[in-house]
């Protein structure tokens, strides 16, 4: 190898030296990051199934709430039929 090559790499390497720590730090930043979205993904996940039942046990007590609701109605007009089936005074 010619010597000017070697001294022209031997000039590089301290440079080379901090590239590759600062590629080390980018990456481990890197890994730090993808383990807090990680985080986070778990986190939604947990909270989107805990929606999902609460909705669930939702649907089903409005479901509970309509048929009394419906219940409740059919009461209330069958008390009002006899009301509105009885014969009207003649006016007077």
């Amino acid at each position: 190898m010619n010597p000017d090559i070697l001294d022209k790499i031997a000039v590089q390497v301290p440079n080379l030296i901090v590239l590759a720590l600062i590629v080390r730090l980018f990456l481990n930043h890197l890994n730090s990051i993808n383990g807090l979205i990680r985080e986070i993904n778990q986190d939604n996940l947990r909270a989107r199934e805990q929606s999902r039942v609460v909705i669930q046990e939702n649907t089903s007590a409005v479901a509970k709430n309509t048929e009394v609701l419906h219940a409740i109605n059919e009461v209330v007009n069958n008390l009002r039929k006899p009301l509105h089936d009885r014969p009207t005074r003649p006016a007077a």
